[in-house]
């Protein structure tokens, strides 16, 4: 691979990424794939603070998508 990583600060489309409302779900669902399912026991204060942080995610993914489809 050539050219710096997706994602890192030398990344010319990184600040592009975080104004896209796809690349922003993908995060969140990576984000929410890493808690274990409610049957694995019950929630920890760090899994609750991760779902959080994804669910802030889609809801700015949300916004985003409401900005572009005006």
């Amino acid at each position: 691979m050539h050219g710096p990583l997706p994602g890192s600060l030398a990344d010319p489309d990184w600040e592009a990424s975080l104004r896209d409302p796809t690349h922003l779900r993908a995060a969140a669902e990576r984000l929410a794939g890493r808690v274990p399912p409610v049957t694995a026991g019950p929630r920890t204060s760090n899994d609750r603070k991760i779902l959080g942080l994804a669910e802030s995610l889609r809801q700015e993914a949300d916004r985003l998508a409401g900005e572009v489809n005006r």
